[in-house]
């Protein structure tokens, strides 16, 4: 008998969850049944995914996060001021390639960083 009430109330609930536009995340009889275990024992229960302990980092995370390193080395894509990418795409061609030939040659180019640390005051003449 309450059964074309509740659909119903369920449809209208999904479509306008929140006026977000955005259906509910969870159904209503989910969020009732951990509010009446948590009032119950008074205690939250978390179920947790069975895997490996401790940090595990993500492969291409970590590729795409050193490459914006690399190219954050160079003084003019550190200090980027332009709006026009056709700007900033020799110098990004350019970064990578002096990475490529340092690693080609085991040699570094200059670089713009101060290779002294703070401390130490450079002796001039």
């Amino acid at each position: 008998m309450t059964e074309p009430v509740r659909t119903a109330w369920r449809t209208e609930r999904r479509r306008h969850a929140l006026d977000t536009g955005r259906p509910p995340g969870h159904e209503l009889r989910e969020i009732m049944n951990a509010v009446l275990y948590v009032n119950r024992t008074g205690v939250r229960g978390v179920q947790r995914t069975p895997g490996p302990r401790g940090f595990a980092p993500i492969p291409k995370r970590w590729t795409a996060e050193r490459t914006y390193g690399r190219l954050m080395l160079n003084r003019r894509l550190a200090r980027y001021d332009e709006t026009r990418p056709h700007h900033s795409e020799p110098m990004i061609h350019l970064a990578m390639s002096d990475l490529m030939a340092r690693r080609l040659t085991g040699e570094s180019t200059i670089s713009w960083r101060d290779p002294s640390k703070p401390h130490q005051t450079k002796i001039l003449g």
